[in-house]
């Protein structure tokens, strides 16, 4: 081999190994990103929720209004299509409701109908059936599901965005929960 040959051959596999690092790390970054869509992060919130928020009922009952009655509420957004809201489900069920907190499921990014029948197929003890709107999902700023939100009043207290295993769910549906229901306890002192 000649001295040029050789040069061209490194010269080609630099070229090739440094168009492979690019898109080595264009991928990574595009990795982190998809990562960090999909894999659930807690948020404290503290962010009040518009005046007259409303859900409209699926179980034909009156609207659900939030207003600042110091009542404690979680509201579990989810759609049937979702297999992270799927596989969560199971937590649902086995849910051990404290006193004073109402529980309300609202189905999201799907129809009514779809909510319902997958509720009477896999039931679970909510206190309220909702639908979230896209209107309703702006102002609480809902943008995927599953999504647990904790409410003191009118106020949102927690957001848990993202699918939870059994350890998560425990310590939001013990630990936060009851935080918040304290939180609410004295802000209504």
């Amino acid at each position: 081999m000649t001295k040029e040959s050789i040069r061209h051959r490194r010269y080609i596999s630099t070229l090739f190994f440094d168009t492979l690092y690019t898109k080595a790390q264009k991928y990574t970054q595009w990795m982190f990103v998809f990562v960090l869509m999909f894999t659930a992060h807690p948020m404290m919130a503290n962010v009040a929720l518009p005046n007259q928020f409303t859900l409209d009922a699926l179980d034909d009952r009156a609207k659900i209004q939030f207003t600042d009655n110091g009542q404690v509420t979680v509201l579990h957004l989810w759609a049937s299509w979702c297999g992270y809201c799927r596989r969560e489900h199971s937590l649902w069920v086995n849910l051990i409701k404290l006193k004073h907190v109402q529980y309300i499921s609202a189905t999201y990014r799907e129809s009514a109908e779809n909510g319902l029948k997958f509720l009477k197929q896999f039931p679970v003890a909510f206190d309220r059936i909702t639908r979230l709107d896209d209107t309703n999902a702006r102002q609480i700023n809902a943008k995927t599901v599953p999504d647990t939100i904790i409410i003191c009043g009118n106020e949102i207290v927690y957001r848990h965005i993202g699918s939870m295993n059994q350890n998560q769910f425990h310590q939001i549906m013990s630990v936060k929960l009851r935080q918040a229901v304290q939180q609410c306890k004295n802000k209504s002192s």
